[in-house]
């Protein structure tokens, strides 16, 4: 019915990392990266339900740049039958992402109607720190800490005045986990933690941040296990409560608050190694 559906994406990737051993039993990690992307998609999921005359196709478009650094230190200590790794990172993404454009268009050609057009520009910086203690041969104890940094600005093309949007909001998500090798082969855990659930930028400034980021809980329990060599199998239960979800409508250029959500699952994997290289 539509034969000019469809569309085209590329994507261009450039990183450079550093790894260096440091004094004490340490080391440290560095990475900058690039990303170049861009995006044009034309679609029809009604044909001439909406409009009769010219059609219900819609073109979709944008063209993103990614500019990113992260850092991480390691430390290993011991103290008796104690051993302690320590875990320091921190690093920012930023993301410029200029025409985000949704248009209703006719066979590629013709733009009949601007439905939202403007440039989104995203910072995120975080830090975190996080401590593993060895007890002995079985027990592992895993604790962290991330702070997380959004600003979120936006130039709507569509108004009439030029004004920048902006809202900004911070993070602070612990994690806990505890790990106990039964056997050679076998291992328990238990791991929780909370993070976030972000939202699309166009929203956030037009609710003056509300509802930027909001948490996320979970936790899972299971076991690692090896029967035989080169045979692995997996097995968890968890459980992920999410104070709100957010649903894009890319055909429409919307965000629909889904509410509060809650998800309990079963995860099983197995995995067998065929040479013993």
């Amino acid at each position: 019915i539509d034969d000019t559906e469809g569309g085209a994406t590329s994507r261009s990737n450039l990183s450079v990392e550093l790894t260096r051993n440091m004094p004490g039993d340490a080391f440290l990690n560095q990475q900058i990266y690039w990303v170049d992307y861009d995006f044009e998609l034309y679609s029809n999921f009604t044909f001439f339900l909406n409009d009769p005359v010219n059609g219900d196709q819609i073109r979709q478009k944008e063209h993103r740049s990614i500019f990113g650094y992260q850092g991480k230190y390691e430390r290993q200590t011991l103290l008796g039958p104690l051993r302690f790794t320590t875990t320091g990172g921190w690093g920012l993404r930023y993301d410029q992402v200029t025409d985000n454009e949704l248009s209703r268009s006719l066979n590629r050609q013709t733009t009949t109607e601007r439905l939202s057009l403007g440039d989104v520009n995203e910072l995120n910086a975080f830090a975190y720190i996080a401590e593993e203690i060895l007890f002995g041969q079985r027990w592992a104890l895993q604790g962290a800490l991330r702070l997380d940094f959004f600003r979120s600005e936006y130039n709507d093309q569509l108004q009439t005045l030029y004004r920048t949007q902006s809202a900004q909001k911070a993070f602070l998500g612990p994690k806990l986990s505890l790990v106990y090798d039964w056997r050679p082969n076998f291992q328990w855990f238990l791991k929780s933690g909370v993070g976030f659930h972000s939202n699309d930028t166009r929203v956030v400034v037009a609710q003056n941040g509300v509802d930027i980021l909001p948490a996320a809980y979970g936790v899972d329990f299971g076991f690692n296990a090896k029967p035989v060599e080169r045979l692995f199998f997996h097995l968890a239960g968890w459980y992920l409560f999410l104070q709100q979800e957010f649903v894009y409508v890319g055909d429409e250029a919307i965000v629909e608050a889904g509410g509060r959500t809650r998800r309990i699952g079963l995860d099983a994997s197995l995995r067998y190694q065929l040479s013993p290289v």
